[in-house]
């Protein structure tokens, strides 16, 4: 099962995926889902393909990324950071599974970087990381688009990262256990693919990264945090190859699907 927000007839609504077919849950935000209290309403199922999917959080939600976590993705020579590099995204900067992406006309930089991102089920602060899972109500897919001219004008992230409309998120959330720890993924830019990695190449794993961010602050239900990618970002290949209009850019993770977008002008 996965848990989607999506738009049908001009509502928004929360709802429970099934092979095909979505039905509505008695909740007001996927924020807001508990595991067994929400139930679905069976006599309300529309086609998945009758919907237009959203990134599957709301405007209370916070993003938290996370750079440089993968051993593959480290420069040669370069050590594994003793503690992450947290940055943060904005709820402005989502768009659904399959909503074009809005590549700034600002910039001539601009990036993939597919990850794995979680989803908080349960508010917490100074979280452990023996209980940091129980936190967690699922995980999804994501595109970590950024702007790397604007990414290197100082040492902080925000201005490279937080872009309006360049984030997809989705296509939906699936429970953190049906997430194989060798669960891999993959980026295509056109049907090339560009990444290929596995997330348990973490250097810090999700509930390392549950437990750090929550000593600095609490976590609510709904934030999300974005884990990270792999080798083979369009910056660091040899040329650095970036984004152009009219590009279709895939990431996928085994078990969870796929967001799906095409690049336009911003």
């Amino acid at each position: 099962m996965a848990y989607v927000r999506y738009e049908y007839s001009g509502e928004v609504s929360v709802g429970w995926r099934r092979d095909t077919t979505i039905f509505p849950l008695d909740a007001g935000s996927v924020g807001d889902l508990r595991r067994g209290t929400s139930h679905p309403e069976y006599s309300r199922s529309v086609p998945t393909a009758d919907v237009r999917l959203l990134p599957p959080v709301t405007d209370t939600s916070r993003i938290i990324g996370v750079g440089m976590n993968y051993y593959d993705a480290l420069p040669v020579g370069v050590a594994a950071p003793a503690y992450p590099v947290f940055f943060t995204k904005f709820v402005s900067c989502l768009v659904g599974a399959y909503d074009p992406i809005e590549m700034p006309s600002e910039s001539v930089a601009v990036d993939a970087e597919g990850e794995l991102a979680i989803v908080i089920g349960r508010r917490g602060r100074r979280i452990p990381e023996s209980s940091a899972i129980d936190h967690v109500l699922g995980c999804t897919v994501t595109n970590d688009v950024t702007v790397r001219d604007f990414q290197s004008l100082s040492a902080q992230w925000l201005q490279g990262k937080a872009w309006d409309s360049t984030t997809p998120l989705g296509p939906w959330i699936v429970p953190y256990e049906d997430v194989s720890p060798d669960a891999r993924i993959r980026t295509m830019i056109d049907g090339v693919l560009v990444q290929d990695g596995c997330i348990d190449q973490m250097i810090f794993s999700v509930p390392k990264l549950i437990s750090l961010i929550s000593t600095f602050m609490t976590l609510e239900v709904g934030d999300v945090v974005l884990t990270g990618t792999p080798a083979g970002n369009g910056h660091n290949r040899t040329p650095r190859e970036y984004l152009t209009e009219g590009q279709t850019i895939e990431v996928s993770i085994d078990g969870i699907g796929s967001v799906r977008n095409v690049v336009t002008a911003g």
